[in-house]
Order: C-alpha cells, then sequence, then structure tokens
C-alpha cells in the first residue's frame, strides 16, 4: 500500500484523512468500548497525524504513528468501509421518509397494529416513515407502560399529568367544547420554542356519531407549495410567525416566532407550525398583504380533502404522530350521540428515534 500524500491514504478506492483515522482510533486507550465515545483528543496535540508505516495485513489497516512513544492503530477494512467519508458519507441510521397523501395511503392499504402483537419495529418504523401511525386495543396502564418504555414523558407548563380532551361546559376552548366543534388541522404547542415531540391522543371513551381523527402530511403539503408557488414557499421559509398562547389560569404568556416551513442546514423539511388561533405576524404594510397570501395558499392545502386522511380512533386506540410534521385535527361530533374523551400528551421525537435505532447502531 502506498501512501498517496502526506494527509490522506487510499483504502479500498476510498480516502481517510490521517487526522481523522489518528481521531478514530479503535483500540481501548483512545477509544472507550462502552459507549464509543472518544478518550483521544486531536485537538490537545500540535503536531499534525502523520504515520511512521502504514500496511494492510490480512483485511485490516495498521498505522504506526509519529509520536512519544509511538502509538499503534488498527482498523479493520469493513469498517472503515462503512465508515467511509469520500466522495461523502452515507446517511447515518436514515430512515425513508414517505410524502403521503389520501390517495397514496389508500393505495397503498396501510394497516395499524395491534397492540397484543407487541411489534415494536412494525409500528415504530410506520411511524418514522409517514410521521404517523395508529396502534390498536390497548389498555390505559399498557400504553402508559409502553411510553415509559420508550423516554420520560415531556412536561409543559400544565405539569406532568396528561391532558383530558374532553367536553367542558362553558369552556373557552374549542377542542374542549361542549357542542362538538370540527377542529382544523394544527400542530400543538407551536407557542413553545423549537419542540420535536411525539404527540399521543387515546381514545378513552369514544361512542359518539362523528368526530373521526384528521392527519395532513405537512411537509407533503410544503413539497407541493414549493413545487408549484415557490414565492409562497420562499415566504413561508423565510418570514417569521408569532405562534402566541395567553392563559390566565396559570399565569403565562409564551410567544414563538419562526417561520411556518422550517429547513434544515440541507433544505430537507424540518418542521412545520400551524395554529391559526395561536398565529400572529407582525409585518411591515408592504410585506403583509403577500405573506396572507403565501399562508392561505399553504392553509387551503391542509383544508383539501385530498391531502386529509380520517381515521376513527374507537375506545382504546392510540394516534400517535409526529407533531413537528403530521398535523391533526377532528370532524365535528353530536355530543348527544355518546361521550368522547381522548388522553392527550408528549415525548420528545429524539427517544422515539433512539429507542428505534439503538439496536441497528454500527459504532
Amino acid at each position: 500500500m502506498s501512501i498517496e500524500t502526506v494527509t490522506f491514504v487510499a483504502v479500498g478506492g476510498k480516502r481517510f484523512h490521517y487526522i481523522w483515522l489518528r481521531d478514530h482510533c479503535l483500540c481501548s486507550a483512545c477509544h472507550y468500548p462502552e459507549s464509543f465515545q472518544k478518550l483521544y483528543d486531536v485537538s490537545q496535540h500540535g503536531a499534525p497525524a502523520a504515520p511512521l508505516s502504514v500496511e494492510e495485513i490480512e483485511g485490516e489497516l495498521h498505522i504506526l504513528w509519529d509520536e512519544d512513544p509511538p502509538h499503534r492503530s488498527i482498523f479493520p477494512i469493513d469498517w472503515l468501509h462503512r465508515h467511509a467519508y469520500d466522495p461523502s458519507p452515507a446517511p447515518e441510521l436514515g430512515h425513508e421518509r414517505l410524502l403521503w397523501d389520501k390517495a397514496q395511503l389508500e393505495t397503498t392499504s396501510v394497516t395499524w397494529t395491534d397492540a397484543q402483537s407487541r411489534d415494536f419495529d412494525a409500528w415504530a418504523e410506520q411511524l418514522l416513515t409517514l410521521g404517523f401511525t395508529v396502534l390498536r386495543h390497548l389498555t390505559l396502564d399498557a400504553l402508559h407502560t409502553l411510553l415509559d418504555s420508550i423516554g420520560p414523558r415531556h412536561r409543559t407548563e400544565y405539569g406532568d399529568n396528561p391532558a383530558r380532551v374532553k367536553p367542558i361546559p362553558g369552556s373557552t376552548d374549542l377542542s374542549l367544547s361542549a357542542a362538538g366543534y370540527a377542529l382544523p388541522p394544527h400542530t400543538d404547542g407551536s407557542y413553545r420554542q423549537g419542540e420535536n415531540l411525539l404527540q399521543y391522543l387515546y381514545a378513552c371513551e369514544n361512542t359518539t356519531a362523528g368526530g373521526e381523527s384528521i392527519v395532513v402530511d405537512g411537509f407533503r403539503v410544503a413539497r407541493e407549495v414549493r413545487r408549484s408557488h415557490p414565492e409562497a414557499f420562499r415566504l413561508l421559509t423565510k418570514t417569521p410567525v408569532q405562534f402566541r398562547q395567553f392563559d390566565s389560569h396559570i399565569g403565562y404568556f409564551l410567544c414563538h416566532p419562526t417561520p411556518i416551513i422550517r429547513l434544515d442546514c440541507t433544505g430537507d423539511f424540518e418542521a412545520v407550525y400551524f395554529s391559526h388561533k395561536n398565529s400572529s405576524w407582525h409585518l411591515p404594510f408592504d410585506r403583509m398583504e403577500p405573506f396572507y397570501q403565501a399562508y392561505c395558499t399553504f392553509a387551503r392545502y391542509l383544508h383539501d380533502p385530498a391531502y386529509q386522511y380520517r381515521i376513527r380512533l374507537d375506545s382504546g386506540d392510540c394516534l400517535l404522530t409526529q407533531n413537528a410534521r403530521v398535523l391533526h385535527g377532528r370532524t365535528a361530533y353530536e355530543p348527544q350521540t355518546g361521550y368522547r374523551e381522548l388522553e392527550a400528551g408528549y415525548i420528545s421525537w429524539i427517544y422515539v428515534r433512539g429507542r428505534r435505532d439503538y439496536p441497528h447502531f454500527q459504532a
């Protein structure tokens, strides 16, 4: 094997910088095997990493480093191939997202997991792919046990207890109205700073006529707006909107300024924030009307039945959604025909990803 330059070596057609190799030494003095955390800190060594010798021996790359005393690193060739970054790294535990509309889900014949099967991989993969899933035939105790096995439940300004969504006479919140009003698609907690949460809605009892749950893929809608209305998309990704919540009962005024569509550093969709009842914006006169036009364009997609998937949650069913992607709502229901009560709560989305990825991680 030849060293092609003083800064990197080629192995199996892939280039690796010497500083990267020194930083990723797998020996127990440099690398804590129990958690794959680094012990050696390359930034604390002034001289650039340089080899005294580089050899490929029986499927391993051996490097003797020019240090005092010399240090040896051994890398299995298959490990190097898995971690190659030439010309760019492979996605780390990536999950393919399916951006869906109603017809696509109906054509795919999506089925939901019966909780008795305990098939975590099936429903977790569906949740990561679609941004939502449904678990059937759960007791409330079994749901709480399942949630606690994923991660700690997310505390809100209302405390640790999960919320109950049920008709309350005289309530000022539409979701708790005794009249059973429809709720348009929205994301929860848009007025809180930067939360990416798994939301659960569990049907403790649902015997009313109507009251179907509605889900909309906010990323699919964002893609349609990007393709068909580029100027509206630009405004929705560049213009901060104030999402606000004033609660006189618990003494909070919360405000989160953010674009409705948030992109990550690669330009891909990171989050959608949308709650008409909580939204406000402070814009100069000449920008106000164009923004309203962009906002209404986005909202019309959300209200279009072609993008809405409806699910009847019977007693014991649970809807799980990635709140920063999938908007949820409900159709109107008839309170006089029965009773409808849901339990709602949250877990940080990072725990869902972490629990699902744990068996598949390769250091």
